[in-house]
């Protein structure tokens, strides 16, 4: 298929289960294949969210970004993201997420040494995308917390920001 311009990558968007539907917008995978070809820029716009991020070489936590994202594509990979609603990352970890504006943080670093066997499995399954959405979800269900009344709130206030041309600022 084809994204943003490049004809040997693909994306894939896939539902939470309902019961994670409060914090989790959607699952994400892009692949691509650039054997033989010049590197990529990939670049996305901001959306105010936290996205966990295991790709083959590292597994991370995409804090809030206020400007571009830009990643550079070589060889062949995956990268499976979980899309956080937003302020829905807060009751995981009930530590200010201004901590993790534009950065980028090991999974470890934020999940312990659990995040561990997460990583390992997640790419074990890789071109399996129900089967690493299920290991996912196991993982958070272990970790869930109570649902947080100013995540819709926040929601509410990120939709009418999307909706509103008005709204600048």
């Amino acid at each position: 298929s084809r994204t943003g311009g490049l004809s040997c990558s693909s994306l894939a968007r896939h539902e939470p289960s309902p019961d994670l539907a409060f914090f989790v917008e959607r699952y994400w995978v892009v692949r691509w294949d650039l054997r033989g070809r010049a590197p990529y820029l990939s670049e996305t716009l901001p959306h105010p969210c936290v996205n966990v991020v295991i790709e083959d070489e590292r597994a991370a936590v995409h804090g809030v970004v206020t400007t571009r994202f830009a990643i550079l594509l070589e060889g062949e990979g995956q990268a499976f993201g979980i899309k956080l609603r937003p302020g829905a990352f807060h009751p995981f970890v009930q530590r200010p997420l201004v901590e993790l504006t534009d950065r980028v943080v090991p999974l470890a670093d934020v999940f312990g040494p659990a995040s561990g066997a997460l990583i390992a499995d997640v790419r074990a399954r890789r071109g399996d995308a129900p089967a690493q959405i299920a290991r996912v979800e196991a993982f958070f269900r272990e970790r869930l917390p109570a649902a947080d009344p100013s995540v819709d709130e926040v929601v509410r206030i990120v939709q009418l920001v999307l909706e509103s041309r008005e709204v600048t600022r």
